[in-house]
């Protein structure tokens, strides 16, 4: 009997989590001269050009040249806002 409490434990929590799901969000695209907004999705060729520019950054300040490191890191943090690395760095 303490085995099947224990499993029926086991499964129902299983089955909370599962129904605890948070919604999607609707993805929005950027309007023109927004793309710092904190809602915005930037497209993939900002995403693209966003992990370019990270890409750099982490190069150049392996090469302790911190200035144009900081450079590249805030271009990427500007094309892709929603990027905690890229925001972060």
């Amino acid at each position: 009997m303490h085995w099947g409490w224990s499993i029926l434990s086991v499964v129902g929590l299983a089955i909370a989590g599962l129904c605890a799901d948070q919604p999607v969000l609707p993805v929005l695209l950027c309007a023109p001269g927004f793309s710092d907004a904190p809602t915005c999705n930037p497209s993939k060729k900002d995403l693209k050009l966003a992990k370019k520019a990270f890409e750099r950054g982490l190069k150049l300040q392996n090469a302790k040249r911190s200035g144009e490191a900081l450079e590249q890191f805030e271009m990427a943090a500007r094309l892709a806002p929603q990027a905690v690395d890229y925001v972060t760095a």
